[in-house]
């Protein structure tokens, strides 16, 4: 199976690969600690490449 590593995850898909709880999630976004995109000042996205080389360095 082939991966799109500029594909697009929601809010609720990082949870599930991070296993981390919304409010942690939240938290990193605000001080800018993973990479997120609000192209609409709405809902937060996130890609995957980013949130799993993310994981992998900086993750603490």
């Amino acid at each position: 199976m082939s991966t799109n590593k500029s594909e697009v995850l929601s809010f609720k898909q990082v949870l599930e690969i991070l296993g981390v709880s919304k409010s942690f999630l939240y938290k990193c976004t605000s001080q800018g600690k993973i990479p997120c995109y609000r192209p609409t000042k709405g809902k937060l996205f996130f890609k995957r490449d980013e949130v799993l080389d993310w994981l992998n360095n900086d993750f603490k």
